[in-house]
């Protein structure tokens, strides 16, 4: 007869199993997803008349025309019509912000050092102050390295998405430090930056009134005061300078329903997908989808409810050369990819432990042996 497994095991062996087992199915349906063939947010470097279909272009163009003096929104109108963009709903004009912003740089490349600033002071956020983590410190110190090498290309700079983004892993870090108020006032900054920070906006507020933090709440409450007021005046902006054919431009609803496989393509942007381009899409959601279980993950309902907020978003909005906007998605699943690889350790050592045979101690009764 076989000797059953020490109870203590079996509720382990049966979550690590399943845990494990659920990753690899992950893995294996993103490895089965093909590449995205009609986006690239990495171009080549010259501009030509044909490239100015690509966002990225069309935005390197609209700053340095701005730093020569033009004014934002008839020199944004005019780049969009050159590029044959929709220019209806008002959604297609970027908040001014940021290109303002760059405006006033020496040089557009400048504006790296400003999200290197932003990065700067997410971990300072992470190394300073009382009661310093240094889990918090080690995991923002490697998601800086992993995601902020994106998060400053060139070429990504130029996208509203980089700069939220920065904002928000900041927020991410000031949550896992337990300064929430700090946490809401960075994510309303990421707010006025890019809109489609508003599904994080909507998440932690959700966070906050289940927990009762009614001083963050009232942060949250004035950012979205004053960014209603804000965007109120940017459509206003927007429909001054709208002409009679700028309504006749195909405008198709960003509800395109692209499912998984746009999900998978919202990280092909992150450095890990970008450096194993045969599975490192596969290797970070995996990763990340085992640091959603770490138990004491600091911050870990802000990271994992950005995690999913932003996995559910992508599930049925975005067409498919919009995956881009997985930049904003990628700080908390470089996060929660180096907590998985705690929880993958723990995992695995878990069904180790369990297969190997127990070590017998010697009866009791058994006289020792003679020299």
């Amino acid at each position: 007869m076989s000797e059953e497994a020490p109870p203590a095991y079996r509720p382990a062996v049966l979550h690590a199993t399943m845990l494990l087992a659920a990753g690899l199915m992950i893995a294996a349906y993103a490895l089965s997803v093909p590449p995205n063939e009609v986006t690239s947010i990495l171009p080549p470097e010259a501009l030509s008349a044909a490239e100015w279909t690509s966002d990225v272009y069309m935005y390197e163009s609209l700053a340095d025309t701005l730093r020569g003096g033009g004014e934002y929104y008839a020199t944004l109108g005019d780049h969009l019509r050159r590029g044959n963009f929709p220019r209806v709903p008002v959604f297609n004009w970027r908040l001014p912000g940021w290109y303002s912003l760059m405006a006033l740089l020496p040089s557009s490349g400048d504006a790296r050092l400003l999200a290197w600033a932003g990065l700067a002071l997410a971990n300072a956020l992470a190394w300073l102050g009382p009661n310093r983590s240094k889990r918090v410190a080690l995991y923002a110190g490697i998601t800086t390295a992993a995601f902020g090498v994106i998060a400053i290309h060139r070429h990504v700079i130029f996208m509203t998405e980089a700069p939220a983004a920065v904002l928000l892993f900041a927020s991410l870090v000031a949550y896992a430090r337990g300064r929430d108020r700090l946490g809401a006032a960075l994510g309303v900054s990421a707010l006025f930056v890019r809109e489609l920070v508003a599904i994080y906006a909507v998440m932690a507020v959700a966070v906050a009134l289940w927990r009762r933090r009614w001083g963050e709440l009232l942060v949250w409450g004035a950012g979205f005061v004053a960014f209603a007021a804000f965007y109120a005046v940017h459509v206003h902006a927007v429909q001054g300078q709208l002409l009679p054919t700028d309504y006749l431009t195909e405008n198709r609803s960003w509800l395109q329903l692209g499912g998984l496989p746009f999900v998978v393509h919202c990280v092909e942007f992150h450095p890990i997908a970008l450096t194993f381009t045969k599975g490192g899409d596969a290797l970070l959601l995996a990763l990340a989808f085992f640091g959603m279980w770490q138990r004491e993950l600091a911050g870990g309902w802000h990271l994992r409810g950005a995690a999913l907020a932003y996995g559910l978003f992508f599930l049925v909005a975005g067409f498919p050369f919009n995956s881009y906007w997985g930049v904003l998605w990628l700080a908390p699943l470089s996060w929660l990819a180096v907590a998985g690889v705690e929880v993958l350790g723990t995992q695995i050592k878990t069904l180790v432990e369990a297969v190997r045979p127990p070590v017998q101690p010697p009866p009791a009764d058994q006289p020792p042996s003679q020299g």
